[in-house]
């Protein structure tokens, strides 16, 4: 990690940890602000939804409507509109040279080449891909451009969470001046304001209009719509995700670096000396019970705390970063997992009548 992606890192972990708690329209500014993007077109509408959504209906003629039904308009608590991002502040914020202490300088409302950025605080429920998708295209059909649109909604057990829909639109092929709503929404969905998941944190950095400028220099709107759809392409992060997964197994199977087993572990010959005797079979089944175990926790099935450092300080004699070599955290934690507990059968009793699945001292 470069020292100004650390930088972006550390920035971003603050700016979602100010938006938990903090008011709606201001917080998610900052952040958004924090990848980059600000712009002096705003408005001033009223927070309460139903006078919301009527003043934007006024603002782009009154001739669409939103369906509070399919915008689930009775579950918003509050909205703001944040600002609209058009092609000639592109330029001067990829320079670094756009002030936010003029005035503000008014919407374009027709302006198809542009952006609009809204939030909403969302009541406590289940918000599913398929609801947040369905009230992110029902935003989108009241105006001519792009809306982005960010959630804050908290999770069941009162944790604050965000998500951030991208829309998908095209072009209209016989009027350039009118948008196509293709119906797919790109979401980056319920991250942690508490404590953001580093996945999470990378996409939002490859969103970060420093680092696509980096790659597509989006001098346009156009440009910078394309580059964002690109780095919230599902197969791109599985892409990404199973190149990483592949680098790190390769690191952790060579004798010079790599990972030491306990005694007893399966070996397997290769003709590579770098490899040659290294638990690479052990290694697989680790990977993959770990991916499986995350899945588990990533539901709330397994506790969050047996991967979390802090929590595992309490709960382990030792710290597994301080006594890598003694696989305490192996033996008392993921070999439980593993079999004491996910390999035994609920209904599985011993001579006694006791279950089995019971976790092992």
């Amino acid at each position: 990690m470069t020292l100004a992606t650390h930088a972006l890192r550390t920035q971003l972990q603050s700016a979602l940890q100010a938006l938990a708690t903090g008011d709606l329209r201001s917080s998610t500014t900052a952040l958004l602000a924090t990848l980059g993007y600000a712009s002096h077109k705003t408005l001033d509408l009223p927070t309460e939804p139903a006078a919301f959504t009527q003043e934007l209906e006024n603002l782009l003629g009154g001739s669409k409507q939103l369906n509070p039904i399919h915008a689930n308009l009775a579950e918003w608590k509050s909205a703001a509109f944040l600002f609209q991002l058009t092609n000639d502040e592109l330029p001067a914020l990829a320079a670094g040279q756009l002030s936010l202490l003029t005035e503000t300088s008014g919407v374009q409302a027709l302006q198809v080449e542009s952006f609009v950025f809204l939030a909403l605080d969302l009541k406590a429920g289940v918000w599913s891909r398929t609801r947040l998708a369905a009230l992110t295209r029902e935003l989108n059909r009241l105006f001519p451009m792009p809306v982005i649109v960010l959630f804050r909604h908290p999770r069941e057990d009162s944790v604050p969470l965000l998500s951030v829909a991208v829309i998908h639109r095209r072009a209209n092929k016989r009027d350039a001046t009118l948008d196509v709503i293709e119906g797919k929404v790109s979401l980056i969905k319920d991250i942690d304001l508490h404590q953001p998941h580093a996945a999470h944190l990378r996409i939002l950095e490859s969103m970060a209009l420093a680092e696509v400028d980096a790659k597509f220099v989006p001098s346009s709107f156009d440009a910078l719509y394309k580059a964002w759809l690109i780095a919230l392409d599902v197969k791109a992060l599985n892409d990404r995700f199973y190149k990483d997964l592949a680098e790190w197994y390769y690191w952790a199977i060579r004798v010079e670096t790599g990972v030491v087993f306990p005694l007893g572990q399966p070996l397997e010959e290769s003709d590579d000396p770098a490899t040659k005797n290294r638990p690479t079979v052990a290694m697989i089944r680790l990977l993959t019970r770990l991916i499986f175990v995350w899945f588990l926790k990533e539901k709330r099935l397994v506790p969050a705390e047996l991967f979390d450092e802090k929590a595992l300080a309490k709960l382990l004699k030792h710290a597994p970063h301080q006594h890598g070599g003694s696989s305490n955290y192996y033996k008392a934690i993921l070999q439980n997992l593993f079999f004491a507990t996910l390999n035994t059968e609920m209904a599985e009793q011993d001579e006694d009548g006791n279950k089995q699945r019971v976790w092992r001292e």
